[in-house]
């Protein structure tokens, strides 16, 4: 949208300045007919601008965070499959209470 805007300015300022050019061949009381539509372009043309600004630095600042969001995604999805893994390789609990201290002991030391 910048850059749209940016391409239409020399359009804007050729309009202003035949417009401006006008005004000074048209009779006195039909300066008011030129005047009040550049008012209302420029108004307008002001206001697109900064909503455009506005925009471009909120979505800057979204960008910044989707960024942040993507890397401790990122980093769970890497601690998901590292688990997923040992998961995999443990063995069934026992029975015997030595041996499932054992196994207790290897998780803590896993985690």
């Amino acid at each position: 949208m910048q850059q749209a805007i940016s391409s239409k300015e020399p359009s804007v300022k050729t309009h202003f300045d035949t417009g401006d050019s006008l005004k000074t061949l048209v009779a006195t009381d039909k300066v008011p007919d030129i005047e009040e539509p550049q008012k209302d372009v420029e108004k307008k043309y002001k206001a697109l601008k900064v909503d455009v600004e506005a925009l471009a630095k909120k979505m800057f600042s979204e960008q910044e965070r989707v960024q942040k969001f993507q890397i401790r995604f990122d980093e769970l999805l890497v601690w998901l499959t590292q688990t997923e893994e040992i998961l995999a390789t443990l063995e069934p609990v026992g029975v015997e209470p030595e041996r499932v201290k054992i196994q207790l002991a290897e998780q803590t030391v896993c985690h």
